[in-house]
């Protein structure tokens, strides 16, 4: 069957979770780094829904349009190219997402297909001060209730983004990823109202996680170039020691089975 009516018919089809990567006996979850992204296009549908816990990134089209891309430009993961915020969503939509030929989802579909799922999803604000509205941000949290989603969805960004969501979205789940210097206290954690903290594993030890859960934050481990002198396994269980309870990853099939 040709590449794109996989695509068109993947779309339409019931999804459910490809693994249940949820806490396993190593004391953590993977969290698909743009999804699942070795067996569907980053950032669609299929991947995003293909595991227990994602993460996508969200974009704004200059109509106003939400759509899951990383890449200010398209060109590196569709057939299109320009920027999402110098482009129409009608022109985003011809588009086909590459090498699978799938479609690029908006926030609505992508939070009707979590639903239907029970994917959990971190989702990124990209770009926040140059190309959204404080009116736009209101808009992506309002489906996330409008869909009784707020336990599902983690939001948080940078550019400006993290202050706009402590205003808009005060009742949702946001995380934090603190700057260089910045110190993770239950004080730092519940002053950025954030439900989950995201720090590199080099900062990983169990005092931070401790004060974080204090906050009644979740820790997740962000992704980062493994140290050479250790294998991929010893790596995993070097964070694991530290008490974090999530793992970004772009292999979380093979994280997944490791942890069990």
């Amino acid at each position: 069957m040709p590449a794109l009516a996989v695509g068109l018919l993947a779309a339409f089809l019931p999804v459910a979770p490809a693994v249940a990567n949820d806490v396993g006996k190593c004391g953590m979850y993977a969290i698909g780094h743009r999804g699942d992204h070795r067996n569907y296009d980053e950032n669609t549908i299929g991947a995003v829904t293909g595991l227990s816990h994602s993460e996508t990134d969200l974009r704004v089209t200059k109509d106003g349009q939400f759509v899951l891309m990383h890449d200010r430009n398209v060109r590196r993961t569709t057939n299109g190219e320009g920027y999402v915020d110098e482009l129409s969503w009608d022109y985003i939509r011809s588009l086909r997402t590459e090498p699978r030929g799938d479609r690029v989802p908006t926030w609505r579909r992508t939070l009707r297909a979590i639903k239907r799922s029970g994917t959990v999803l971190t989702v990124e604000v990209k770009s926040y001060s140059t190309t959204w509205t404080r009116k736009e941000l209101r808009e992506v949290v309002r489906l996330v209730r409008r869909l009784g989603l707020r336990d599902q969805v983690f939001l948080g960004g940078y550019a400006g983004a993290l202050p706009v969501l402590e205003e808009v979205a005060a009742d949702m789940q946001l995380y934090w990823r603190p700057d260089f210097g910045d110190r993770v206290t239950a004080a730092t954690v519940s002053a950025h109202s954030a439900a989950a903290v995201l720090l590199l594993p080099r900062d990983l030890n169990k005092r931070v996680v401790r004060r974080a859960q204090r906050a009644d934050a979740v820790v997740w481990a962000r992704r980062s170039k493994k140290p050479h002198e250790l294998t991929i396994r010893q790596y995993w269980a070097q964070i694991a020691s530290s008490g974090a309870e999530g793992l970004y990853t772009d292999t979380p099939f093979k994280f997944d089975r490791w942890c069990r």
